[in-house]
């Protein structure tokens, strides 16, 4: 078992090496990227009165936490107009 063990610890050395070389490498990279908009697709099967208001409903709950349509997030919203081919 004691051999095992030995040949098996130049490969961890090495792993646990690479892994710390690529951990300082990227070090600086999360902090200097710039921060993305997010991007949100609002979809619907078909037009109807309840359905609008529940997509109204959500733009207003995302405005409330800070995100702004066109501002602070990307949003589309697609409609299949009742086909299913389209959704």
């Amino acid at each position: 078992m004691r051999t095992a063990i030995q040949r098996l610890s130049l490969g961890i050395v090495l792993i646990l090496l690479v892994c710390g070389i690529l951990l300082v490498s990227d070090w600086n990279r999360g902090n200097t990227a710039k921060r993305k908009i997010p991007r949100v697709a609002l979809f619907k099967f078909q037009s109807q009165p309840s359905m609008d208001e529940g997509v109204g409903g959500i733009i207003e709950g995302l405005k409330a936490r800070g995100f702004v349509p066109g501002q602070t997030i990307q949003m589309q919203e697609f409609n299949a107009q009742n086909d299913f081919a389209t959704a």
